[in-house]
């Protein structure tokens, strides 16, 4: 072992800065004086987040508990209040008592672009985001391999006024859900879904009654979003959804499925309008295997307005129970008997 390589193992615990930001690893070797100036008290919460708001690297990977805090903690790769977070990542591999919410980067008031989430153990209580930001959130991830979720909330990316883009979640093993889940590439109150994906392989963990969401919107459009699942392993009742909009349209959004157990009450739909007289066009569902118990799978729906151009591929799987139609507003359609 050279030098550097010693120096780096031994200040496993230390903080780096530099103009790229702040690398931090939260290991067992850390001591309160290594962490006490990144924990500041949040909504009746404390909240562990690096210095900067931009740039950040953390690690956490502890045993036992932090010393002077309580067991309402939130993690943040990085956090801006009125600043942007831009490129953090936190690794949260483990710690011995259970946190409340994890962010790849969280700002308040600004944009949370190109963060990343990675869980690969410990518990989590409540929600998970890769990037949450006011303005917008954009191109970040949640990547999981493990983990205990209470009350699974995982959004790859949220935003409340203007756009969810481009945002991830995948779901590759390991994780354990407690309850039902609600999953989301990206979220967007006030502005578009768009481009956003979820991907879901191996062993997942969904329960019944779990809703998984390439990207939705409350006030504005869904468009190009995708859900991908394949795993043997997925055996639920649940909602899976490409796009849906409720005041806008939802527009070539996609759901493929490549294997899984589908239990009845599990509704498929590329594209989802709701409450808008907007369309639903160009949505796609393609299914290459797996079984479908009662199935009700629809690659476009309009409550209020048409459905045009969707599609629905049917290359495989096991369906029982099922009949197949195509109607002014619901286009695309299999559904139950």
């Amino acid at each position: 072992m050279n030098l550097c390589a010693r120096h780096c193992l031994a200040l496993s615990f230390v903080v780096i800065s530099s103009l790229y930001g702040t690398d931090f690893t939260m290991g067992d070797n850390a001591d309160s004086n290594d962490y006490t100036t990144y924990i500041s008290s949040r909504n009746g919460r404390e909240m562990f987040a690096l210095p900067d708001s931009d740039n950040n690297s953390l690690i956490w990977n502890r045993k036992d508990s932090l010393i002077g805090l309580n067991d309402n903690l939130d993690i943040a790769g990085g956090y801006g209040d009125l600043s942007a977070a831009l490129n953090n990542t936190l690794d949260f591999q483990d710690y011995c008592d259970p946190v409340y919410f994890l962010y790849g980067g969280y700002s308040e008031r600004q944009v949370a672009i190109y963060n990343t989430l990675k869980i690969s153990g410990g518990e989590i209580k409540q929600a998970v985001y890769g990037g949450h930001g006011l303005i917008a959130a954009e191109g970040n991830k949640v990547l999981i391999s493990g983990g205990v979720f209470e009350k699974p909330e995982i959004y790859g990316g949220r935003s409340f006024r203007r756009n969810a883009a481009d945002n991830i979640v995948d779901i590759n093993k390991g994780a354990e859900f407690k309850q039902s889940a609600q999953i989301y590439g990206g979220h967007s109150i006030g502005g578009n879904a768009e481009y956003n994906a979820v991907s879901i392989r191996k062993e997942s963990g969904i329960k019944d009654g779990s809703r998984i969401v390439g990207g939705e919107s409350q006030e504005g459009s869904a468009k190009g979003n995708e859900v991908d699942i394949d795993t043997d392993a997925f055996d639920a009742k649940v909602g899976i959804y490409g796009g849906i909009s409720n005041d806008g349209e939802a527009k070539a959004n996609k759901v493929t499925i490549n294997d899984g157990t589908f239990k009845p009450g599990s509704p498929i739909i590329g594209g989802r309008v709701g409450l808008s007289l907007l369309d639903a066009t160009n949505n796609t569902i393609t299914i290459n295997g797996g079984i479908f118990k009662e199935p009700q799978i629809i690659a476009g729906e309009s409550t209020k307005g048409s459905a045009a151009g969707n599609t629905l591929n049917l290359n495989g799987g096991t369906f029982e129970r099922t009949c197949g139609y195509v109607c002014r507003k619901v286009q695309g359609r299999l559904c139950r008997k």
